[in-house]
């Protein structure tokens, strides 16, 4: 997947949450209260989401675990938290719903998601796909969602071979990325 952004001129970073070293958020709420947008844990997360924040579009990254993502790669979401406001506003995008503001204002970005497992039936990343749509759409993403999309990444991810958690942040290069 990288390879072919790279030939198409985007510039990428792939960063592999397993050498963030990221520690598990501890609902304190120091991100938001204390020293905001800042946590307590002194880690890779920081510049991780500087990377993620920098990007046009997002790739995460996971095996299919249990018909969900890996545990580290639910760490790396919870650790989202001091991405954004501690009150909640209106949902401009759901009206009637309420989210919580982005802290850091920023064009549109769009994620995609990745992940193999041994089922053939796309049945089984159900409850995945579903966390992720969520997830985006309250951190403002445009989750890709076409069966070609689907294909391609498979097909990418076969040549691959072998899975860890990775989030990869692709910036436009010759007009591969809008």
């Amino acid at each position: 997947l990288l390879a072919g952004m790279r030939d198409a001129g985007a510039e990428t970073e792939l960063i592999q949450l397993r050498d963030l070293e990221l520690k598990g958020c501890t609902g304190c709420y120091t991100c938001w209260v204390r020293t905001p947008g800042d946590c307590i844990h002194d880690d890779g997360m920081a510049r991780a989401a500087g990377a993620m924040r920098g990007a046009d579009l997002v790739v995460f990254g996971t095996p299919l675990y249990h018909y969900s993502m890996t545990g580290l790669m639910k760490t790396f979401l919870d650790r989202l938290l001091p991405e954004v406001q501690p009150w909640l506003v209106e949902d401009p995008a759901r009206p009637g719903l309420t989210t919580h503001p982005r802290r850091h204002p920023q064009r549109p970005q769009q994620a995609m998601l990745v992940s193999p497992c041994g089922f053939p039936e796309a049945d089984h990343f159900g409850p995945l796909v579903q966390t992720f749509r969520f997830v985006a759409e309250r951190q403002v993403l445009a989750l890709a969602d076409r069966a070609s999309d689907r294909v391609r990444v498979r097909r990418a991810n076969q040549r691959r071979g072998g899975a860890d958690d990775r989030i990869i942040g692709a910036r436009p290069g010759n007009g591969f990325l809008h």
